[in-house]
């Protein structure tokens, strides 16, 4: 139980670490959960190439405890965050 705990707190410190450094919530931006993902792979493979990814799921729930429930615009879900990638 306590190895599952730990487990995913540090999963959601990694989701954290990238919604940290890379979004930032905009209410005239859309972007889809796949976008987000897509772009958290890349970053996850510059950061922990030799780990596996972590799952679109432990995203979905990561992104719906930052950010509320997501938004459906055509058939896409989503949340209004705005990319920023660093300088």
């Amino acid at each position: 139980m306590l190895r599952a705990t730990s487990n995913y707190k540090n999963d959601n410190d990694n989701f954290s670490d990238f919604l940290d450094t890379f979004y930032i919530e905009d209410r005239d931006t859309f972007t889809t959960i796949h976008d987000i993902y897509s772009k958290f792979s890349i970053w996850w493979i510059e950061h922990y190439a030799s780990s596996k990814i972590l799952d679109i799921k432990m995203l979905k729930k990561a992104l719906k405890v930052r950010y509320g429930r997501e938004s459906t615009r055509s058939k896409e879900k989503g949340y209004c965050v705005l990319y920023t990638p660093e300088n």
